[in-house]
């Protein structure tokens, strides 16, 4: 439009023309969004059935609900005004966020009562919004984000996590007590001495394997194979050496029982510190997440908003970046003094969209603060 049809002398691009703009930016992300949800589904990252979440059924509906709200106020106090409408949908954005410029006011005694339910009405609107919009954003976090933190700290916990028996530990102890036992030496030289506990038990089943081999082969009656059985055990050196240095372990395992299951109660302990440390880690890394986001979320709006309106002003009323940055503030808290407000025809359409945005940001910061820093 500003190559092909520019405006004329005396002649500007009306709020319908900026609304139309922002509409098609609108159009084009939501788009955007959608393909990337439809190229995810054909590479299988999404399910074949999808099914809307109460919040987010809540969050469609009061959506819709408050933008009917909003264009039915804005028809009916143009219409009782006599504004346009644009200027109509501007006042009730105005009124419905509490900011109040005052370059806009009903008149009419007919306006002025229409005020009281309308700006109660798209108060609890919006407040109900806001509400779901929080739900929905926790959600997504704690799907997409606190999930994949809590499953990585798990990760490396268990990767890290060295796990002993009762009797591992014991057998150990006692090895180590028997190699310092003066003229101890095996009754067998067998390499399976030097070897680890873990690789001590593989020998042993696979010599254990290999009698019960023999045994299968050996028929008679059931005294002789149980004899059978002793002797090919005797003869085979591995489980030999093995009996010999696990013999104390035995003789104490029958004789401290009743430890063992302290023990073990303790290395339960233990898994459930550590869970409830991942538990409380990652309820923390949640809460300061959400408010690291909305901080971030916070700045943007603030600081490009007043670049958009910078450059929207700076024409009209000579706005410049100090004041823009002033003016987004004022907003974003609702304050409203009423020194500077939105006069082109581009800034009031943008700060229609951008208050609908930065507004219920700005609420759930201050909740993400109380969330946060208070608790």
């Amino acid at each position: 439009m500003a190559i092909y049809v520019p405006p004329g002398k005396g002649e500007a691009y009306s709020q319908g023309f900026w609304h139309a703009v922002i509409a098609a930016c609108l159009y084009l992300f939501c788009s955007m969004i959608l393909m990337i949800n439809m190229l995810g589904y054909f590479l299988g990252h999404y399910p074949q059935h999808f099914t809307l979440t109460d919040e987010q059924r809540d969050l469609i509906l009061q959506t819709m609900m408050f933008f009917l709200w909003l264009a039915g106020g804005a028809a009916a106090f143009s219409g009782i005004e006599g504004w346009s409408y644009v200027n109509g949908l501007y006042f009730c954005d105005v009124t419905i966020l509490t900011i109040g410029f005052g370059d806009y006011y009903p008149a009419s005694n007919v306006g002025r009562g229409l005020v009281l339910p309308f700006s109660v009405g798209g108060t609890i609107i919006l407040g109900l919004m806001v509400s779901s919009i929080h739900k929905f954003a926790r959600e997504l976090s704690k799907d997409n984000v606190l999930r994949k933190h809590m499953e990585t700290r798990r990760v490396n916990t268990l990767s890290r996590a060295v796990t002993l028996t009762p009797e591992e530990r014991r057998r150990d102890e006692l090895e180590k007590k028997l190699e310092q036992r003066p003229g101890y030496r095996p009754t067998i030289s067998s390499p399976i001495v030097n070897l680890d506990s873990n690789e001590r038990q593989i020998r042993f089943a696979n010599a254990e394997e290999k009698v019960q081999s023999d045994v299968e082969q050996e028929r008679g009656p059931e005294p002789a194979r149980a004899q059978f059985i002793t002797q090919k055990r005797r003869k085979n050196p591995i489980y030999q050496t093995f009996m010999l240095i696990t013999a104390p372990v035995r003789t104490l395992t029958k004789v401290t029982s009743k430890n063992t299951k302290a023990i073990v109660m303790k290395e339960e302990k233990d898994s459930f510190d550590d869970m409830r440390n991942i538990q409380t880690n990652a309820a923390q890394f949640k809460k300061w997440y959400a408010l690291l986001m909305s901080v971030i979320a916070f700045g943007i709006l603030w600081c490009v908003g007043a670049v958009v309106f910078w450059q929207c002003e700076k024409n009209t009323q000579g706005m410049t970046y100090f004041r823009a940055l002033y003016f987004c503030y004022v907003s974003l808290l609702t304050i409203g003094y009423g020194d500077l407000s939105p006069k082109s025809n581009a800034g009031k359409p943008f700060f229609v969209v951008w208050s609908l945005i930065a507004v219920p940001t700005m609420t759930i910061l201050i909740s993400d603060v109380g969330d946060t820093v208070i608790s």
